[in-house]
């Protein structure tokens, strides 16, 4: 006990020796740092604040209004061009593939504005090259896997017949996979949508494709099945086809022609096609986005359902079946009773990460709200109102969890929310409110234009089918650092419902080991990024994440308001801000 109080207070000495405003000063005249990976130097002159930030758009006209719709910008786009493949004679790329390296893509990807939003590009950090815990994507790289050379988008597809028509197309597709390490790898990424052919039909077309398991299980891992409510416009669901696949170039074809345009690869930006006006009403039209990560909980679907259509407003329902084990139930469900806009995935168990980033680029919602499995919300909308409040009145907030948040440092040290301590201040609401410097998944509530700006979450943070342990707490301290605010509010939902503790990566004790192992190997990067700045142990790092509070340990310390450094003195400023003028929050 007595060497742990020693060394917190060799902590607290030293960081009241270190002086901040002299770390602030080498920051600002370079010191030999990286630029931010993801914030742009965006000055006054470009729309920003001067400070390297850009103001977000609210949700609304004016504040405390009704939800409107988003000012719709139309970016004059190049002409469509195509490139065409040939099955028969499919030459494989010559690129050179460079080394991983913080904040470098290995391959760079056009940001695609549509309709006003910026899709940006994921940010590219390499986490999983630890010995105790590397991917395993058989011979090629994950990457590879990730961000494929070449999408397939087919539309259209029924459930009549054979099926000849869609084996074909596959089998044409697959002909130009390679998963060869290197320069020689060209992997392919098929996203087919559903018009009455089923999963079981489905699975079993890409069961016959080929005999050989491996191969088989590669192609599988990136094929995705896509069904939508009866009725959507075509070139409404084309385009957010288009903006769902990841690959760098992506064709789109239909049944109804017999795949004809399967050959022709355009870019992203130029498959999309032209803004307009009507596009672009429909692409801002709804008001909430309900994206639900699912993995073998189906006790779980029927209130989830029912209880998320009982919320008012426009809104759709977006689904990741990463189990693929409860499709007909979840369409049976969100066909039951009042109509509704869903979209259900069928994922290769990608988990979290990748589910939440592929869905969001496929909302319309004003407002994401991502969801787990084991969480029911409420039937009453308060919890939906008071995030859409708190929104309309700060521009400037990006990320609310639902959940838990922390601040660690400063006279507001603690872990605030369900199970831990009440969060502190209410909002102009009238409901507990307040800023936290970390926030726990379990929902989060993401104004959709900025979650889309930023990169979204951190796929690097897990492998495919692996929890993201960590990932919450680093888009949280990303969304600060890119000058924006992160809350934590009572959201009113029943929380681990059914056999949440019995299922997941809590089932077995090698899969919870592996969970604890990615937790101590993100927790580093959290500090290794994000952490205090240091010329020789450092040099990448962003100084503004200094941990000088911890929270239920036996050495617990809280470091005074007036030694507070990097994130936690905004957080603390806005929530005195909060307590003392709750109106204008």
């Amino acid at each position: 006990m007595g060497i742990a109080l020693a060394l917190s207070m060799l902590v607290i000495l030293y960081w009241g020796l270190v002086d901040i405003n002299q770390v602030k000063e080498n920051m600002s005249k370079g010191a030999g740092r990286k630029p931010s990976p993801w914030l742009k130097n965006r000055d006054a002159s470009q729309g920003g604040d001067g400070d390297g930030t850009v103001p977000l758009p609210p949700l609304s006209e004016g504040r405390g209004g009704d939800l409107g719709a988003e000012e719709v910008v139309l970016p004059r786009q190049a002409p469509p061009t195509a490139e065409v493949v040939s099955f028969k004679a499919f030459k494989k790329p010559n690129v050179k593939m460079g080394p991983f390296s913080y904040f470098k893509a290995i391959e760079p990807r056009a940001n695609m504005t549509v309709c006003g939003l910026t899709y940006a590009e994921e940010p590219y950090v390499k986490v999983t090259t630890e010995a105790d815990h590397r991917c395993k994507c058989y011979a090629s790289h994950c990457d590879d896997i990730d961000y494929p050379r070449q999408s397939y988008v087919m539309l259209q597809v029924t459930g009549e017949g054979d099926q000849s028509k869609l084996i074909t197309a596959l089998q044409k597709v697959y002909s130009v996979h390679s998963e060869k390490p290197g320069p020689g790898s060209n992997t392919v990424e098929t996203i087919v949508h559903s018009n009455g052919l089923r999963y079981p039909a489905y699975n079993r077309v890409m069961q016959g494709l080929v005999a050989n398991k491996v191969d088989r299980d590669g192609y599988q891992r990136n094929s995705f099945l896509i069904f939508t409510e009866k009725g959507r416009n075509e070139e409404e669901l084309r385009d957010g086809l288009i903006r769902f696949s990841n690959g760098l170039k992506v064709s789109v074809s239909s049944e109804e022609d017999s795949f004809k345009g399967l050959g022709m690869m355009k870019s992203k930006i130029e498959a999309h096609g032209r803004d307009t006006s009507q596009k672009c009403k429909k692409h801002h039209s709804y008001d909430n986005s309900f994206v639900i990560q699912y993995y073998k909980r189906p006790r779980n679907i029927v209130q989830i359902v029912k209880r998320l259509k009982a919320q008012k407003g426009r809104n759709e329902i977006l689904v990741n079946d990463d189990s693929g084990t409860e499709v007909g139930v979840w369409i049976r469900e969100l066909e039951k009773g009042t109509p509704i806009r869903y979209t259900v995935v069928v994922s290769p168990n990608i988990h979290e990460i990748r589910g939440y980033n592929r869905l969001a680029k496929l909302a319309q919602g004003k407002l994401l709200v991502l969801m787990q499995d084991d969480d029911y919300p409420s039937n009453a909308g308060r919890w939906l109102r008071h995030a859409h409040h708190l929104f309309k009145m700060n521009d400037k907030l990006g990320l609310v969890g639902g959940f838990t948040g922390t601040i660690q440092g400063g006279p507001l040290t603690n872990k605030y929310g369900v199970g831990r301590a009440p969060i502190k201040f209410k909002s102009g609401f009238r409901q507990p409110f307040m800023f936290a410097t970390l926030v726990n998944m379990g929902p989060f509530f993401i104004r959709r234009s900025y979650f889309l700006e930023s990169g979204m979450f951190n796929g690097n943070f897990s492998c495919r089918g692996e929890p993201g342990i960590g990932f919450d707490y680093e888009f949280a301290l990303r969304t600060w650092h890119l000058g924006y605010h992160v809350g934590v509010f009572k959201s009113e939902m029943d929380y681990h419902v059914g056999d949440w503790a019995s299922s997941g990566t809590r089932r077995n004790r090698g899969l919870y080991k592996k969970r604890q192992t990615i937790e101590r190997r993100n927790t580093r990067y959290h500090k290794g990024t994000y952490g205090p700045y240091d010329p020789k142990q450092c040099p990448n790092c962003l100084d503004m994440y200094y941990r000088q509070g911890l929270h239920g340990r036996p050495n617990q310390f809280s470091t005074p308001y007036n030694k507070l450094k990097g994130v936690g003195i905004k957080v603390h400023d806005l929530n005195y801000a909060l307590k003392k003028n709750a109106s204008q929050f």
